[in-house]
């Protein structure tokens, strides 16, 4: 997964998982690279996937919308698919290299077996 997705990704699930911590103390959730999450947090409210609410008190807090929440479901979906597509990879990468060893295996016994001959 992209750099800017994965910022995306750790944002939303951050937002959702950290309901009650003020708009104004966000920031020291990602301390201290905040200068690679402020820019991507604002593209985020801009394309509307997460907003800001006043809860009790009149403190307010960035709050997932269900744009957001179905942002999360295809980042992770997208993340999944090349993890499997990876996995898969070398999976046939192990494979190949098993019938590698065992035809090598083999010859070498048909080879020994020639020159016992």
């Amino acid at each position: 997964m992209e750099q800017a997705k994965s910022l995306e990704l750790e944002i939303l699930l951050t937002v959702r998982n950290n309901k009650t911590v003020p708009a104004r103390k966000f920031h020291e959730l990602f301390e201290p690279d905040w200068s690679l999450y402020r820019s991507k947090i604002n593209e985020l409210i801009v394309q509307k996937f997460l907003k800001i609410s006043n809860q009790i008190q009149g403190i307010c807090v960035f709050e997932l919308n269900s744009k957001g929440e179905y942002r999360i479901d295809e980042l992770l979906t997208e993340s999944a698919r090349e993890i499997e597509s990876t996995n898969s990879g070398i999976l046939y990468f192990l494979k190949r290299f098993q019938l590698n060893e065992f035809r090598r295996d083999h010859l070498n016994q048909h080879t020994t077996v020639l020159e016992a001959n």
